[in-house]
């Protein structure tokens, strides 16, 4: 998958009135307005409504594969989310990949988030914003995927990931360490042991667990080093992850 830099002609004020259409018309469907739910049909003929001429068809049949949820859709909401002619499409499409548990959602916003028009950019650090604390498991790979595409992508997501770490709402904070942990990066290794240092005692036991995902000698030291903390939680975290690393 590559997502491309279209963003040629992109009109703010244009895009902000079809946005807000947008929402009208995706309710209006999706409530029974138009003759009941369009979720209830097929992906195929959802697709082609997605990528036909018609945006308030097109409006409708990706909030209706956001709706079904359907691994089958993901592929053509990706093509709309970057290749539609509307702008309202390509947000809203981009908006509906947060609720994928799929990596290739995760690499696709990932990529989306180093598109040049601004709304889609926003729409996907939002929808990676919550995918973090939802589907943090399916990360590391999404990253993975972006990181062979676009490696300037990954990068603005890693950093997004970093500053995620110490956020106390809910557990953000737990599952970005998980998925810093998770890509495996060796870049990740100063931000966890600092938590793993300053952090309160959860927050320790999280990063230690995510030191274990990443195969590099500071993170042996620092883990090494919590193997022996005064906390039992601390410890046996510290020395899980040890294991995990060999």
């Amino acid at each position: 998958m590559k997502i491309s830099n279209r963003a040629s002609g992109f009109q703010p004020l244009r895009s902000l009135r079809l946005w807000g259409v947008a929402i009208a018309l995706s309710t209006a469907v999706l409530v029974g307005g138009c003759g009941g739910s369009m979720a209830a049909r097929p992906v195929s003929e959802l697709a082609a409504e997605l990528q036909g001429g018609d945006e308030s068809a097109a409006i409708a049949a990706s909030s209706a594969l956001r709706e079904k949820k359907d691994p089958a859709g993901l592929d053509h909401l990706i093509k709309a989310a970057d290749g539609s002619e509307f702008a309202s499409v390509r947000k809203l499409s981009t908006m509906a990949l947060q609720w994928f548990a799929d990596p290739k959602a995760i690499a696709a916003m990932v990529e989306l988030m180093h598109e040049e028009e601004e709304e889609v950019v926003v729409t996907a650090k939002e929808g990676f914003d919550f995918a973090v604390g939802q589907n943090y498991t399916k990360i590391g790979e999404g990253m993975a995927i972006a990181k062979e595409e676009s490696p300037e992508a990954y990068s603005v997501a890693f950093d997004l990931l970093k500053g995620m770490v110490n956020s106390t709402e809910g557990f953000k904070g737990s599952r970005a360490s998980a998925s810093l942990g998770r890509t495996g990066d060796p870049q990740a290794t100063s931000v966890l042991v600092n938590l793993l240092k300053t952090g309160d005692e959860s927050q320790q036991g999280k990063a230690a667990m995510a030191l274990g995902g990443i195969d590099s000698p500071e993170s042996v030291a620092a883990l090494k080093e919590a193997a022996l903390s005064e906390s039992a939680s601390v410890a046996n975290s510290a020395s899980g992850a040890l294991r995990s690393l060999g």
